[in-house]
């Protein structure tokens, strides 16, 4: 299953939120040296409690704008997508 996501790297706790256009993540990881991507990788597994070993960044490596590849079924995916709070995608990044 393919997911889009819009990376906030930096910030001081660490969300997942669903939107229209896929997930909306603020991460603790700064965007140095891969560290934002791989702490990326690790949190959405965590949240869609799926091992790391199937989550990658297919597109995206030095932008906000990833799409990531979960090898997960997505009928398996949807309980732990539907738990995640749903925000307007405008409202979130204008902080």
């Amino acid at each position: 299953m393919l997911i889009a996501v819009e990376v906030k790297p930096g910030q001081r706790t660490d969300r997942l939120w669903r939107s229209e256009a896929g997930l909306l993540a603020h991460i603790r990881a700064i965007p140095q040296d891969g560290k934002a991507n791989a702490y990326l990788v690790r949190y959405v597994a965590g949240e869609l409690r799926v091992p790391q070993s199937l989550v990658t960044i297919r597109r995206g490596q030095t932008s906000p704008h990833k799409l990531l590849s979960v090898n997960v079924p997505e009928a398996d995916l949807q309980p732990q997508l539907a738990r995640l709070p749903v925000v307007a995608q405008s409202s979130l990044f204008s902080e």
